[in-house]
């Protein structure tokens, strides 16, 4: 009796746990049901730069690009700043891209809005004219300013660091430099120290920030690409490009406010330090 008793309550749980339509046509509701409330979701709206503008004049347009926006479509043909920004300058000019920013990196974001400013622009980023500055919060606790050189494979992917001088060539490898200075290092309840640095990008290669300091085992945090242990909630990097110098005639100096998440994920000691470096005019080394 025991034994039927148990097999009644088996079968009495399966059929509680799958309960199917009782007719064709409670099939075809159920059905029916679940493609209305797929077609009721709604598609995502635009992004709107509006609030990203930083400056615009006929030649240029600048953003304070959030962290987890695209600077440009991808292959998906995702929604990104360039076409926010695109819609924001409507027909009055065709944006062109001459610089961009990590996915997870916040901060100024420039699009060229005449043939001329395009030229001009990326002729300052080739001659390394344009002067770009960082802010990071990386893992450990940094103490001294350098200056990191390293050799760094070519990837459309993902760029890795070699060991070969960064100062001989090699096929597919090229050097990447930059210069940072700790600002404040704070205690973070589980995973321990963490460092804000001043960095100032002297090549510009792809992933330059969150590679080197991930080589320095001192990797951008929420960064799991190049050595954090873990991803920050908001899913965006600690890295915000904070200040850049354009030597446009007029000359162009552009500042990004600390990002708005940075004051939930981060102390107050270290959001004020960010918000001094972006509001002064102090350099990183002796490049000033």
């Amino acid at each position: 009796a025991a034994a039927a008793a148990a097999a009644a309550a088996a079968v009495a749980t399966a059929a509680a746990a799958y309960a199917p339509p009782r007719t064709a046509l409670g099939a075809a509701r159920a059905l029916s049901a679940r493609g209305l409330s797929a077609a009721a979701s709604p598609p995502a709206s635009p992004l709107d730069a509006r609030a990203w503008v930083l400056h615009e004049d006929r030649r240029v347009v600048a953003l304070n690009k959030p962290g987890g926006v695209l600077s440009q479509p991808d292959q998906k043909g995702s929604d990104c700043a360039l076409a926010a920004a695109q819609r924001y300058c409507g027909g009055k000019a065709k944006l062109n891209v001459v610089h961009r920013l990590d996915r997870g990196a916040s901060g100024v974001l420039v699009f060229a809005k005449t043939p001329a400013a395009t030229r001009d622009l990326a002729e300052a980023f080739r001659e390394r004219t344009a002067k770009k500055y960082y802010l990071a919060v990386v893992n450990g606790e940094l103490a001294d300013a350098a200056t990191l050189r390293h050799a760094v494979t070519k990837s459309a992917k993902q760029p890795r660091v070699v060991e070969l001088d960064p100062n001989r060539s090699a096929r597919g490898v090229v050097a990447a430099e930059l210069a940072f200075r700790p600002l404040v290092t704070v205690q973070h309840h589980i995973a321990g120290p963490q460092t804000l640095v001043a960095v100032r990008l002297i090549t510009g290669r792809k992933h330059q920030i969150r590679l080197q300091f991930g080589a320095l085992k001192a990797p951008v945090v929420g960064d799991v690409r190049y050595g954090a242990k873990s991803r920050l909630k908001t899913r965006e990097l600690a890295l915000h490009a904070g200040r850049l110098e354009l030597p446009l005639g007029p000359a162009l100096a552009l500042r990004a406010p600390v990002p708005e998440s940075w004051h939930a994920l981060f102390p107050a000691e270290l959001v004020d330090a960010a918000a001094r470096f972006i509001d002064g005019d102090e350099g990183v080394l002796e490049e000033g």
